[in-house]
């Protein structure tokens, strides 16, 4: 048998066609022959990537929060009440990496489909739509995974009664155990006809911080939804699914909520904008740190300076978060960029009211303490200063942003 997923739906295959046509025939329309699965005798994890891996897959995705604002907690509603449809109507989530709409929030929708074949002919095709939904969490170290599976078609050997399969699969940096699915039979067979009467599951991913790693009790945990079918009768298909998603639990104490997870297979951006009264002096003080560093305070000997964080570089640009309670060192490290900071606007003229500004900001290793030059100062209203840096602090904490974390800074119009 081969299996396939799709961004649209596969076409109709009829019974006898030769199976390297039909192979043609859906690859033309844009399906993805599945991999080999692992055999149906055994549960199959995903694979634990590299580290390059993983932080080539976080770089490949971006979304941002807009200073003052939380992240938006969709496509669940306030209620918790998980909307299928408000997925399917994103079309970024017909990626086959699915999309991860902000820290908490993931959806994926694809066409998945089985072909049975004899003697090189088709004698039965499967196939349905699937929707995944995903939230993470500000206050305990679990994720909820909801999937539907609906738009049923089939034909020949596959029929109302054949089985399907469904299979949540975790693993994790930290070791197999260290995070694990909970809250639905694992895995579950039912008739074609009995999901198609209630294609809806659910799953928590839970993560015990005993097992995870450093001060945060991080746990890097990979999980993937397999599935297998068999027409009636017949031998069952290698598992398949698509490519595994991330997340990271955490137990960080110097966050407002301790506890959380997040989709990790994103890089977060911080978002001020130049037309924002409450924000707009520093907004318009990184914007020319970006646009021409080489006119910022202070100036360089050499007169060329390269200023980090501007996500909309090529290649992006990104800055660390620096916790100074995190040990001695990022003390130090804090301290050298304020420090720093404070000798380079010391002898700038400036207003009544006004406050010396920093960037890259004082709470990351990118800070003026690095010695590089590549940092600026300018004195700004210090109402909208202090605006600034409250708003920075929020989303660290709503956005769970650890030290250590990097991510990228926009200037909006």
């Amino acid at each position: 048998m081969i299996t396939f997923t799709s961004s649209t739906p596969l076409p109709s295959i009829p019974i006898g066609t030769p199976v390297d046509q039909a192979i043609e025939k859906i690859a033309a329309l844009g399906g993805i022959e599945s991999a080999t699965g692992a055999a149906s005798t055994s549960l199959p994890r995903p694979p634990v990537p590299s580290l390059e891996e993983t932080e080539s897959k976080r770089r490949s995705q971006f979304y941002g929060s807009q200073a003052g604002e939380f992240t938006p907690q969709n496509p669940r509603s306030i209620l918790g009440i998980v909307d299928f449809e408000a997925c399917r109507n994103n079309p970024n989530g017909a990626a086959e990496n699915g999309v991860v709409i902000d820290h908490f929030n993931f959806c994926r929708h694809r066409y998945t489909g089985a072909i049975h074949y004899e003697n090189g002919k088709v004698k039965g095709t499967l196939d349905y739509r699937e929707t995944q939904v995903g939230s993470g969490s500000r206050g305990n170290r679990e994720a909820l995974i909801s999937a539907e599976l609906t738009e049923f078609k089939m034909a020949g050997s596959f029929n109302q009664s054949s089985n399907l399969t469904v299979y949540m699969g975790t693993n994790a940096k930290q070791g197999q155990t260290a995070c694990r699915a909970a809250g639905a039979t694992n895995p579950i067979t039912n008739t074609v006809a009995k999901w198609m009467g209630n294609g809806f599951i659910g799953w928590s991913i839970l993560s015990d911080e005993a097992q995870g790693t450093g001060d945060e009790k991080i746990v890097d945990c990979m999980w993937l939804l397999y599935q297998r079918a068999a027409p009636s009768g017949e031998n069952w298909t290698n598992w398949y699914g698509a490519p595994y998603q991330d997340l990271r639990f955490d137990s960080a104490s110097y966050l407002p909520s301790k506890l959380g997870v997040i989709f990790s297979r994103v890089t977060p951006v911080m978002q001020y904008s130049r037309t924002d009264p409450l924000v707009k002096g520093v907004a318009e003080h990184i914007y020319t740190a970006f646009t021409n560093p080489n006119s910022t305070l202070p100036a360089t000997s050499n007169g060329a300076k390269v200023i980090p964080g501007n996500i909309k570089s090529t290649p992006p640009s990104l800055i660390t978060r620096l916790y100074p309670g995190a040990n001695p060192i990022a003390d130090q490290a804090y301290k050298d960029n304020r420090a720093v900071v404070s000798a380079a606007c010391s002898s700038l003229p400036h207003n009544p009211g006004e406050e010396c500004d920093e960037f890259p900001f004082a709470s990351t290793w990118e800070g003026a303490g690095r010695g590089d030059g590549n940092f600026s100062v300018r004195y700004v209203d210090g109402t909208q200063n202090g605006n600034a840096g409250t708003a920075l602090a929020v989303w660290y904490g709503s956005d769970r942003i650890l030290h250590n974390d990097k991510f990228g800074v926009s200037i909006l119009p």
